[in-house]
């Protein structure tokens, strides 16, 4: 009789043993999943703060504002720094980093310039961003919108359809055309 007693004792100390460690591998799952999900996120918040930082940048240069210009750029240098281009087209994703690390070199240039040199290197930026938001999509409108008269024409990215032109700011506000709506 004890031995059947002793069995049960065992038996009974296996089963819970065997319950708790399903429910802690239940929970470090949950936990993964959670950890999965919030860097998903992270990841999706991180392009759409490349967006806006870039938005800043080129509303500070329409307001021919240089200081705030610096601020924006390195704003946006960080964000492309923090991007995790993993989200993008498995095969798409070295010619994505590349488009990354030119825009950073070129938000780079403008937070270091006179506010002239600034939009020149805003030239190029927009190029790099248009070409980023190319791989990686966005969920806001954009316009890309363009200015005959600058270098030749030059492009850049807005939120709104209304023209305000970053490469002249008050010079020429509203010198340009929208080329496209990105969606």
């Amino acid at each position: 009789m004890k031995t059947i007693q002793s069995n049960l004792v065992k038996i009974t100390l296996i089963a819970l043993l065997i319950f708790t460690v399903s429910c802690k591998q239940t929970e470090e799952n949950a936990a993964v999943e959670t950890k999965h999900k919030e860097t998903t996120k992270e990841k999706n918040i991180s392009s759409e703060n490349i967006i806006k930082n870039y938005l800043n940048l080129k509303d500070a240069l329409v307001k021919d504002d240089k200081e705030l210009a610096t601020i924006h750029s390195e704003y946006l240098s960080n964000s492309l720094n923090d991007f995790n281009n993993s989200i993008a087209i498995e095969n798409k994703q070295d010619k994505l980093k590349k488009m990354i690390d030119k825009a950073i070199k070129n938000a780079n240039l403008i937070s270091e310039k006179e506010i002239k040199i600034q939009r020149e290197n805003f030239k190029k930026l927009s190029k790099n961003i248009t070409d980023i938001i190319a791989i990686t999509a966005t969920e806001q409108p954009l316009y890309e919108q363009h200015c005959p008269m600058y270098h030749g024409g030059s492009s850049w990215l807005s939120d709104s359809k209304e023209i305000r032109n970053p490469y002249y700011g008050s010079q020429m506000l509203k010198c340009g055309i929208v080329q496209r709506e990105i969606k």
